[in-house]
């Protein structure tokens, strides 16, 4: 009888703890910011969540021209694109799919795609391509959830072999609105070079406005890149 009641008793509480330990771990996982979450607990990244980036395919195209045809004309305005200045969805489709069949050293445009697990979130461009000599990198999350929450830093990252390696740049610039502190402060921690702040036009698609100019060279990531070298990130400076 005694054996029954202590048996009784040593389940019922494994089960109260148990219930209170996925209680409390939920309430963690509402409140506590995911990505920070993920970096201190023991378990490995779903793959669901995993950060990933790569090259456009042409099915990617109609979704990159319609981040900005379906835009507001005050979210346009808000990253320093001017409405006036976009070409209609079928022209844009059209142009960006002569670029994804030329070669790399014919290209006006290189697209990225950046990813949260199978699912797009963003992507990244190259323009004013001066192939092994320079390039300019735009930069793009689609959507509001997505932004202000440190996922852009790595998604840069990974980016960045892509253009150098593929275009055997010397230099990287980046001139992003220069009230935009999200894209200024990203680029600092990245390794970039600020410049200098002065007003221009910084895309076919902009308006003139007030940017800072960065600049990554090519011996600044690779000196870079050998230093993220992991088991993890098995990427290597290129020759």
């Amino acid at each position: 009888m005694c054996l029954a009641i202590f048996v009784l008793t040593y389940f019922t509480c494994y089960f109260v703890v148990k219930a209170h330990y996925a209680c409390t771990l939920a309430h963690v996982y509402r409140h506590v910011d995911s990505g920070l979450l993920r970096s201190y607990m023991p378990f490995k990244e779903d793959e669901e969540m995993k950060i990933s980036v790569r090259e456009m395919k042409e099915n990617d195209i109609q979704q990159i021209v319609e981040y900005f045809t379906n835009a507001t004309p005050e979210f346009l305005i808000g990253m320093g694109a001017d409405p006036n200045k976009l070409p209609g969805k079928e022209k844009w489709m059209a142009i960006l799919e002569r670029e994804f069949r030329k070669a790399n050293k014919e290209k006006d445009f290189y697209y990225i795609i950046w990813q949260i697990g199978k699912k797009s979130i963003g992507h990244s461009n190259i323009n004013k391509i001066k192939f092994a000599k320079e390039a300019y990198m735009h930069l793009h999350l689609w959507r509001k959830e997505n932004r202000q929450k440190g996922i852009g830093l790595q998604l840069i990252k990974e980016t960045l072999p892509f253009y150098f390696r593929n275009f055997k740049l010397q230099e990287l610039i980046c001139e992003p609105y220069s009230l935009n502190p999200a894209a200024n402060k990203t680029l600092v921690k990245i390794g970039f070079e600020f410049i200098k702040e002065y007003e221009t036009t910084p895309g076919w698609i902009n308006l003139h406005q007030k940017v800072n100019r960065y600049v990554m060279t090519k011996d600044r990531f690779e000196e870079k890149l050998k230093h993220r070298t992991t088991k993890n990130n098995p990427l290597k400076p290129f020759k």
